[in-house]
């Protein structure tokens, strides 16, 4: 079974989150305070490992190894599953080969034009 974990990037400060909580219906409380969904981005963990043990989240960047380009990891509703993207194609990847995690869409957006 899959570990079920999220991580969160705060749009106004751009930086992931150390620690917030997410409650069933969606809500973002950093300690008792409640945040506005509209400031952060919530990404959930893939369940999968790349080739150096590092964790995959929705919006990471990742290379396939038997693919000659890089893939921004995305949850497809029609699939049910994680897959990844050629950046405005819409190549549908499965992330079952092994893959390395290069960055992500806000850490890293220079890596986003070279998709």
């Amino acid at each position: 079974m899959r570990e079920i974990k999220f991580r969160c990037w705060d749009k106004k400060n751009k930086e992931f989150v150390p620690y917030f909580e997410l409650t069933c219906n969606g809500s973002i409380f950093f300690g008792s305070e409640e945040q506005s969904d509209k400031d952060f981005d919530i990404q959930q963990f893939t369940g999968l490992l790349d080739k150096n043990g590092k964790e995959c989240f929705e919006g990471d960047l990742v290379k396939l190894l038997d693919y000659d380009k890089q893939l921004e990891v995305y949850f497809c509703e029609d699939c049910a599953s994680f897959r990844a993207k050629l950046n405005g194609y819409g190549n549908n990847e499965s992330l079952s080969n092994e893959f390395e995690v290069i960055g992500n869409i806000y850490e890293n957006p220079n890596l986003i034009k070279t998709l």
